[in-house]
């Protein structure tokens, strides 16, 4: 298998960052949904024609600095390795203890196999569908373990050649249970697309309790017309002359921090808010953009800056 690739986890990491979180109470009780739109959406796909997958692509869903889930995929149909050419659209959990994947086990049994092969996949849910701790998650074991999305064998005939809920679907949800920055068990899901030959997978948005051991239904943006944390009511983020400026609208700072990340997703400050305005000297950091973050409780306010 390739190697993971650091360079391009900083890029997708840095892209996780980019995507502004919008914090909304849910129906649930007491519920706080933190929704993320992918804007575009990603479309990953192999580019390694062969046995071997393209580098991982790696998710925080929390933006906490611990990749929550991996995805991988294997497009051997215009390879010439010999028979039994596979197509793998395949996922897995990362981070910590605890964090795992919505679905289901069971072992794969076929002619062209020596052995039964174990298989861990995860569950197609439909919008609305409950993600809770009683579901059924599973973990791989190890480093070189994937769940698989769907698995399509070229040359090997129906029922066999096809493994996986994922068979080239729309708009479907995985179920995630992931340890967020608080050292909390937490419950999400994200909405994708999988297509089996040529293998890829395209993320559109997700979405995660900010409770810990709250269940959450796929799909859940919460209630629409919520207030939102991301909105100039309750902060404001300008920047201007190497630096930040923020501003707490309404006045509340007890328990508020703020967190500014570059595009690497290297923490450059981090420091508590004590006014209701407080101004951040970034010259030093020099020019680029950078991901101001302010945590305030349950809230997360995030905004996108430019330092010239």
């Amino acid at each position: 298998m390739a190697q993971r690739n650091t360079i391009l986890e900083k890029k997708l990491k840095q892209y996780s960052l980019l995507v502004a979180p919008v914090l909304t109470s849910a129906g649930m009780a007491n519920a706080q949904i933190v929704y993320h739109d992918i804007e575009p959406d990603i479309l990953y796909k192999d580019s390694i024609m062969g046995d071997n997958y393209t580098e991982p692509f790696t998710l925080d869903l929390d933006n906490d600095g611990v990749y929550d889930v991996e995805f991988a995929v294997w497009s051997s149909v215009q390879s010439n390795n010999g028979p039994n050419m596979v197509n793998l659209v395949a996922a897995r959990q990362n981070g910590g203890n605890g964090n795992a994947i919505m679905g289901y086990t069971n072992l794969f049994n076929a002619s062209f196999c020596s052995t039964s092969l174990p298989l861990y996949c995860p569950s197609a849910l439909n919008e609305n569908e409950l993600i809770e701790p009683a579901a059924n998650f599973w973990a791989v074991p190890g480093a070189t373990n994937f769940g698989t999305l769907v698995r399509y064998f070229r040359d090997i005939s129906p029922p066999n050649n096809l493994v996986g809920q994922w068979n080239n679907l729309v708009d479907k949800y995985i179920g995630l249970r992931f340890t967020g920055g608080d050292g909390n068990l937490h419950y999400g899901w994200i909405r994708m697309d999988v297509s089996r030959s040529p293998a890829s997978v395209t993320l559109k948005d997700y979405g995660y309790e900010t409770q810990s051991n709250i269940a959450i239904v796929a799909g859940d943006m919460g209630n629409v017309g919520a207030p939102s944390v991301n909105s100039s009511e309750s902060f404001t983020i300008l920047s201007s002359d190497g630096a930040v400026n923020i501003l707490v609208n309404d006045g509340r700072v007890e328990g508020a921090t703020v967190t500014v990340s570059n595009m690497v997703g290297q923490t450059v400050v981090t420091q508590s808010l004590n006014n209701t305005i407080t101004y951040i000297n970034l010259d030093q950091f020099g020019a680029g953009i950078y991901i101001v973050t302010i945590r305030r409780r349950t809230e997360i306010f995030s905004r996108q800056i430019s330092i010239r």
